[in-house]
């Protein structure tokens, strides 16, 4: 297989969403970048091309310091991660393209229940503090704020 249209697409959104830029580290054959983790910020964060798993694979440095969160998955799971809106239009275009369900390693937008969060996480203690994200959220639009 090779690599999706949709999927350069959400790839472009992020890079440009990137706190600094994106340093291309790869070959034509194997794409890589090196780029601040959109997570937690991290620096010597990698994106690069699996061509046995026919998608980009997210590597965040973990071990070295504590601004390092250490997270590690397929391009989709870091979309689902990073923003769940962005995500479930990737799987909305993946799906109109032909480009999953069954044999594409990607689910259908079609069977993806929405999350329901419970109380708990709605509601905040004196003592709790919100995580606040060290970089902007791109909206469901694709753009960076």
């Amino acid at each position: 297989m090779s690599k999706s249209l949709v999927e350069s697409k959400y790839l472009n959104t992020l890079l440009k969403c990137s706190k600094s830029e994106p340093v291309f580290v790869g070959s034509p054959l194997k794409p890589a970048w090196e780029m601040d983790c959109p997570l937690c910020g991290g620096r010597k964060a990698k994106l690069i091309w699996i061509d046995s798993r026919s998608t980009y694979k997210f590597f965040c440095p973990s071990g070295k310091s504590r601004s390092h969160c250490g997270f590690s998955g397929e391009f989709q799971v870091l979309l689902k991660v990073w923003n769940r809106p962005l995500w479930i239009q990737y799987l909305q275009e993946r799906e109109s393209e032909g480009t999953a369900g069954f044999g594409f390693r990607c689910p259908l937008a079609s069977q993806v229940a929405p999350t329901r969060r419970s109380r708990r996480h709605l509601t905040w203690g004196k003592s709790q503090v919100p995580h606040e994200p060290k970089n902007p959220f791109p909206g469901p639009s694709g753009e960076c704020s």
